[in-house]
């Protein structure tokens, strides 16, 4: 049986696992160490009420961080990271996290949900198959080096 529930502080552990398993795989490729994952993870805590993780019985199989923002048109939600275990993917627990984000969303006056992903990456598919759009705006990077 898969639950839902509200993310907890110590959930941090166990998500930073799962999150540095599943990127370092293709297409990202990123190389995250323990330290860095549960620093991003305690980072993105800061708005729990829209932050919710999916466990079978007592084991935590993915989460969904996502933040409040306000914009012209009210209440926006920013999705920063939404990760299924690899074993678990394609059997509905990502579909399951959005849908229940989204009632989240309604219930407080959020009237906008965003995600940043990789274009032609399976995330991108993802989104794109639950009705999400590409918008006009783009994300621009640029590295800043650090001075000695």
């Amino acid at each position: 049986m898969f639950s839902i529930r509200q993310m907890k502080r110590e959930d941090i552990p166990e998500m930073a696992l799962i999150f540095v398993a599943e990127f370092s795989r293709q297409p990202y490729g990123e190389v995250w160490d323990a330290d860095d994952a549960l620093d991003r993870l305690e980072d993105l805590f800061m708005d729990s009420d829209h932050s919710l993780v999916i466990s079978e019985g007592e084991r935590l199989i993915g989460f969904c961080l996502a933040h409040r923002y306000t914009w012209h048109e009210g209440y926006s939600l920013q999705i920063d990271e939404l990760v299924i275990s690899e074993e678990y993917r394609g059997q509905g627990m990502g579909t399951m996290l959005i849908q229940r984000i989204e009632g989240l969303c309604a219930k407080s006056g959020i009237k906008l949900l965003s995600v940043t992903c990789m274009e032609g990456s399976n995330a991108y598919e993802f989104y794109q198959d639950r009705q999400f759009h590409m918008t006009p705006y783009r994300v621009l990077t640029k590295r800043i080096e650090p001075i000695q």
